[in-house]
């Protein structure tokens, strides 16, 4: 066994074309998609900038305390702060709205209204902003009429009408849509083992290569010879797989996580189910080695894009559209449990993606054994 393998091992090494297209082509892909994307890939929190808004200085405003106070509090020059307020006459307010300096006028009242030239999103920030204060302030002008004391204390409430939510997070990551496109790229550079897969088909069959026929003649046992095979293609691809991660992380600087462990297993079992593919396909059709190669290319393209390689979304459409399609897809289980890990950890849902893989990988390895373990040749 031992014997076989390391033979199996020269012989894949020397076949130049394959290791282009599994090793330095997944290289060449990062780089650029990496020169595409990586601009607006960024662990830096987003800046906004504080709204500009006009307030009107007219007698309302000089009596609702309320309403300075508020303004007061999310204006400038306060950090983070949601508005950058001016306050102006009527006519200023309105001249600077037109001049498009300002992106709403707040006019005090009994009701305060806003004024606006546009719709948009800081015109809707300044909308439900100015409904929250008026629904506050309703609220606390009835309380008063009921109970004085408990109005004055709900005003003292530093925490008044903010203390009904509470941010959490599921994992220290911060969600990265960018990654997608990485991820994809690794389940295809997984699936890409496919071609060591065929390789060793080709060379088991001696009807489809004089190594195959040379092969055929002597008295190993198929299944010892396919299980070498198998663990030479699954060594060299998996290697291949570790020098890919290792270009993103420290070339790219694309963030992989911080759960190695389980990364470097779902890559080696994606290793197992491209390989196991690829041999399955090849030990099934009965077709030119061209053909199944064009056919695997083909198959593997499909596959990414519906894991979301060439267009993001397309993972969420097939996602709403068509769900089974992700637990059929190996590329999408790929991506997902990639993702997963990065945002979640080891989860229930890791493991998911990693039993179906293993199901398939195994699936296909048993096919493909079956299919050609009874195969017998004439000598000619």
């Amino acid at each position: 066994m031992k014997n076989l393998f390391i033979a199996r091992m020269k012989c894949l090494l020397r076949d130049r074309s394959t290791l282009f297209w599994t090793l330095l082509f997944p290289l060449l892909l990062s780089t650029l998609f990496f020169v595409a994307f990586g601009h607006l890939h960024s662990d830096q929190d987003i800046v906004f900038d504080p709204i500009p808004v006009a307030v009107v200085d007219n007698e309302a405003y000089a009596g609702d305390t309320l309403l300075q106070e508020t303004l007061s509090a999310v204006s400038l020059p306060q950090d983070n702060a949601l508005l950058d307020m001016r306050l102006a006459s009527a006519q200023q307010a309105h001249t600077l709205l037109e001049e498009g300096a300002v992106s709403g006028v707040i006019t005090p009242g009994d009701t305060p209204t806003l004024a606006v030239r546009q719709s948009g999103l800081t015109q809707s920030v300044l909308k439900a902003f100015l409904d929250q204060y008026v629904g506050i302030k309703a609220t606390v002008t009835h309380l008063a009429a009921l109970d004085p004391a408990a109005a004055q204390q709900a005003l003292a409430d530093a925490d008044f009408g903010r203390n009904y939510l509470r941010e959490t997070s599921f994992s220290d990551a911060s969600p990265d849509t960018i990654l997608n496109y990485f991820y994809a790229l690794l389940a295809m550079v997984c699936l890409n083992g496919s071609f060591w897969g065929l390789r060793n088909a080709t060379d088991i069959q001696a009807d489809l290569s004089s190594i195959g026929a040379r092969r055929n003649l002597a008295p190993t046992h198929k299944l010892k010879g396919m299980l070498a095979d198998e663990a030479a293609a699954l060594l060299i691809h998996y290697t291949i797989i570790l020098i890919t991660l290792a270009y993103l992380a420290f070339v790219l600087k694309i963030s992989l996580g911080t759960h190695l462990w389980p990364l470097l297993s779902l890559c080696l079992v994606g290793c197992f189910m491209g390989v196991a593919f690829g041999t399955f396909v090849g030990s099934v059709l009965k077709i030119k080695e061209s053909i199944k190669t064009g056919l695997l290319i083909a198959i593997t393209l499909f596959l990414c894009f519906l894991a979301g390689m060439m267009f993001a979304d397309m993972k969420n459409i097939v996602a709403q559209y068509a769900p089974a399609l992700q637990y059929i897809n190996p590329a999408a289980l790929l991506s997902d449990g990639f993702y997963s890990l990065y945002m979640f950890g080891a989860g229930p849902r890791f493991i998911v993606n990693i039993a179906l893989l293993l199901g398939y990988g195994a699936l296909f390895g048993i096919g493909s054994y079956l299919a050609v373990r009874r195969n017998r040749y004439a000598s000619i």
